[in-house]
């Protein structure tokens, strides 16, 4: 029998338990900015703290080193990586828009780790108040493999799934993330200002390639819709599916059932919760989307400076909680002036695709046009020198100027002034037509 903690690769070792991370949709919010073994490291950390149990006042935990590379999936050779990812993870200050106990927004600036250091082997770790406060009794929260992190090569693929996890329904197999404007989108995934300004290339490198990893590693199967004002893509839309390979998909992951497949969006059984996003109603998340776009159309529009919306994502999270009191009877309007502003787009690209149409039926035309003076050109010589002899001396009467450039055209090619007529860029529009007209005389 073989043994299931042997190592198979240079570096690589198999890792026997497969255990989850109950992460805090609240905290997936905010870690856009680590790159691929940070963010694993993080996951690692936040699990060992979970299973430990976050209490009040508690900052510090410890784990082995041992742990930490087994949840990587690697072996431990040299801790030099892994430091280099801890140190990096404490320069990481994440600020903007935090949901409250109230379910109001708050301003905050802070660091994921305050404080590491490691002594015999052992990883001692102290979180921030801020980073307890995510962890600890959260509304929404996603279940999560620990161990699907080591199946993606890229942060950025990391990042989406475990975004689209937290808007997948179990219960129902699909789920979808609503419009994400890019600017929200390039937040989530922690893009700098000057990366990827090009959306084509943002699509290209970054969204393509890992939707294409989900859809090959795991559990879900996503597609993605562009929204767009005129021909500018202004927001993204992603709808999330069970993925139909999701049991090939997870071979290796040592699950102990296929029970094990059903991890999905979870809500903590408390008095307090408000929005069962595992089981929500679509109707409330169309008012609270909606209603979250009117308030930034709203901002735009008013040249809003003071108290602007920092998280669209979270300020939709606290609509979502209060529901009952907020007053949405203002989307009457702006719905009307959406469904009218879609009309007016609708029949832009209307008439912009029946303008391309007759410009390729035209070309064609031309091009098929062209090809018939060129054929008569060639079987008709005698012919063409007429119509030539026609057209110059009509240019001598009437066209004295164009008469004189064919005549400078035919002392510089030495070539006669019927042939240059046939040639000349101003009088060569004219003898074609006057062979496409013999064209059609000709016709039966």
């Amino acid at each position: 029998m073989n043994n299931p903690n042997k190592t198979v690769a240079k570096n690589k070792i198999v890792v026997a338990k497969s255990e989850y991370i109950k992460k805090p949709h609240r905290v997936i919010q905010i870690e856009g900015k680590l790159n691929l073994i940070q963010h694993k490291c993080w996951n690692i950390l936040a699990l060992n703290a979970l299973k430990k149990g976050i209490k009040e006042g508690q900052r510090k935990y410890e784990i082995s080193l041992t742990e930490i590379y087994k949840h990587l999936g690697y072996k431990a050779e040299n801790d030099k990586h892994l430091k280099e990812a801890l140190v990096a993870i404490m320069r990481i200050v994440i600020q903007g828009d935090i949901i409250n106990k109230d379910g109001g927004l708050d301003w905050h600036a802070f660091v994921l780790l305050g404080h590491v250091y490691v002594e015999k082997g052992v990883c001692h770790y102290e979180y921030t108040t801020p980073v307890i406060d995510l962890l600890s009794n959260p509304k929404q929260y996603v279940k999560l493999l620990i161990k699907m992190q080591n199946r993606f090569s890229s942060s950025y693929s990391l990042k989406l799934y475990e975004f689209l996890k937290t808007k997948y329904i179990e219960k129902l197999g699909k789920g979808t993330t609503g419009e994400l404007t890019v600017e929200v989108f390039r937040q989530l995934m922690g893009l700098e200002d000057g990366a990827w300004l090009e959306f084509k290339v943002l699509k290209r490198d970054l969204i393509t390639p890992a939707i294409k990893e989900i859809n090959e590693k795991t559990d879900l199967f996503v597609e993605l819709e562009l929204i767009k004002n005129r021909q500018k893509v202004v927001a993204l839309k992603f709808q999330i599916t069970e993925n139909p390979n999701k049991k090939q998909n997870l071979q290796g992951l040592d699950l102990e059932s296929l029970d094990d497949l059903d991890f999905g969006n979870e809500v903590t059984d408390t008095a307090e919760t408000t929005a069962d996003l595992a089981d929500p109603e679509p109707q409330k998340v169309l008012d609270c989307t909606d209603y979250v776009t009117f308030k930034l159309q709203q901002e735009i529009e008013t040249n809003k400076t003071k108290n602007k919306i920092q998280s669209p994502t979270g300020y939709f999270f606290t609509i979502y909680n209060m529901y009952e009191d907020i007053d949405f009877s203002s989307l009457k309007d702006f719905r009307a002036k959406e469904d009218e502003k879609k009309n007016q787009e609708k029949d832009w690209e209307n008439e912009q695709e029946e303008a391309r149409r007759r410009e390729e039926k035209q070309a064609k035309l031309s091009k098929l046009k062209q090809e018939k003076i060129a054929k008569y050109k060639l079987e008709n010589p005698k012919e063409v020198k007429k119509i030539c002899e026609v057209v110059l001396k009509e240019l001598e009467k009437t066209q004295k100027f164009t008469f004189q450039q064919v005549e400078k055209e035919a002392k510089k090619k030495d070539i006669s002034m019927v042939k240059a007529v046939e040639t000349n860029h101003f009088t060569v529009f004219k003898v074609d037509s006057m062979i496409w007209q013999k064209i059609e005389e000709s016709k039966p």
